[in-house]
């Protein structure tokens, strides 16, 4: 990664660890489709949440593939909404020779 001074920034946004439920993904030729359910175990209410997906070469553990979706409506504690993240992929893309990473985070009001 590579930080660019004129598109970065530090912020005072408090970002709180979130859980999935009912997670399942299948892929085609051109992405893979991830869906499922963000749980709100935070203790407290969130404003909105972000799920990245990010597919990893099994071999070499590099990142080959991403992407992301975001929820924006205020969740209380408990509650859960449901996600679908595509990840676009190359043509020709072996599924079998990658494993993928699930990063959810809600935003504290």
């Amino acid at each position: 990664m590579q930080i660019d001074p004129y598109w970065s920034w530090t912020t005072d946004v408090e970002l709180l660890d979130l859980t999935t439920a009912g997670d399942s993904n299948t892929f085609d030729e051109t992405q893979g489709t991830f869906t499922g359910q963000v749980v709100n175990n935070s203790g407290g209410p969130i404003a909105g949440a972000k799920v990245i997906v990010v597919l990893h070469d099994k071999a070499t553990g590099a990142a080959v593939a991403m992407g992301y979706t975001s929820l924006s409506d205020e969740m209380a504690d408990g509650a859960a909404a449901d996600y679908t993240v595509y990840v676009p992929i190359e043509s020709g893309f072996d599924v079998n020779s990658a494993e993928f990473t699930l990063i959810v985070k809600g935003e504290h009001p």
